[in-house]
């Protein structure tokens, strides 16, 4: 029988997942959600100076995808040898890609429009709904919660590092709205797809122990009973 925990974790995938197709719909139809789009965007443009700019293009360029995979390369391959395990190494790659994949195909699927050309700071070249750095970025702060398993930590330590990831994830957001490259709506679907991603794969690691499949916990465990 499934655990409670499975249980809330699978109703807030649920839940997640239909944030983001009802956030998908109205941009879709250009629906009542989309109301903050144009002004947010304004916002942005109105309050830039040369010295926001530069750090702007600083955080944005620091969590682009580019980025973001490499590190996530190089992070996997540093915990598959420190913990004598390629588990954890598949599933902080798995969540991050799965998650850019899942934001490339929905950008061919909505087809939006970018911000107007004339108030970008940055030059663009796909689609602009869901933002691939806020998806990329996010899925890779989840997936290191995920695999370092940060919820087994002290109360302190889980509010100092929700704090930093929020902030991480929010000043890359920011950077992308304050380029002008992307809507309001974008970055938020782009962070909901990470979530659903980084969900499910917290379930599915929650199958494993340190790296080790569930099978072969079992297994051990039967064979020190015997």
């Amino acid at each position: 029988m499934a655990s409670a925990r499975t249980w809330t974790r699978s109703a807030l995938i649920v839940a997640v997942f239909a944030i983001l197709v009802v956030l998908t719909t109205q941009v879709t139809a250009q629906g009542w959600l989309t109301d903050a789009d144009v002004p947010v965007h304004d916002w942005f443009v109105d309050h830039r100076t040369d010295r926001w700019t530069t750090v702007a293009d600083f955080v944005t360029n620091a969590g682009g995808p580019g980025w973001v995979v490499t590190t996530t390369v190089v992070l996997a391959a540093f915990v598959a040898w420190r913990r004598r395990s390629p588990m954890p190494a598949i599933f902080l790659l798995g969540i991050v890609e799965t998650a850019a994949i899942a934001s490339k195909f929905t950008k061919l699927a909505v087809g939006r429009d970018r911000p107007p050309e004339v108030s970008r700071l940055a030059t663009v070249a796909d689609m602009s709904y869901p933002s691939g750095h806020a998806t990329h970025i996010a899925a890779f702060v989840g997936a290191l919660w995920v695999v370092f398993e940060i919820r087994k930590h002290s109360t302190a330590r889980i509010v100092s590092l929700a704090t930093l990831s929020a902030f991480v994830v929010a000043a890359v957001a920011c950077s992308r709205l304050y380029l002008g490259v992307h809507w309001l709506t974008d970055v938020v679907a782009g962070v909901l797809i990470a979530a659903v991603v980084v969900l499910i794969g917290a379930l599915a690691y929650a199958l494993v122990d340190g790296g080790e499949p569930l099978i072969q916990r079992v297994t051990a465990r039967r064979r020190a009973i015997v």
